[in-house]
C-alpha cells in the first residue's frame, strides 16, 4: 500500500485493478487525511499519479474509494471497497 510517484519508474501510479472479468471499476476517489475530495474520475484508466490541480501531493496518508459492479448468478450489485495508501516521494 506504498505509492512512490517519484520518476524512478518503480509505483508511479496508483492503479487499482479489478481481479476477475464478474467486477467492472466504475469510480476511483482519493481523500486526503483530512477527509477532503482531492481526486476522483468515473473513466478509464483509473489511475492516480500522486498529484491535485497539476502540483504533486504531500508525502502522506490517503484514503482511496473504489465503486465497481459485480456481476454474479446473472445478478448486477453496485459494490465500494477503500482502503489506505501512504504516498512516499
Amino acid at each position: 500500500d506504498i505509492f512512490t510517484p517519484n520518476a524512478d519508474g518503480q509505483n508511479e501510479l496508483f492503479e487499482p485493478l479489478a481481479g476477475c472479468p464478474e467486477v467492472t471499476i466504475t469510480q476511483l476517489s482519493i481523500y486526503n487525511r483530512w477527509g477532503e475530495l482531492i481526486f476522483q474520475t468515473n473513466s478509464t484508466p483509473f489511475r492516480w499519479e500522486g498529484k491535485l490541480n497539476g502540483e504533486n501531493c504531500p508525502p502522506n496518508s490517503y484514503v482511496w474509494v473504489v465503486d465497481y459492479n459485480l456481476y454474479q448468478k446473472g445478478i448486477l450489485s453496485k459494490e465500494r471497497t477503500q482502503g489506505s495508501l501512504l504516498l512516499v516521494r
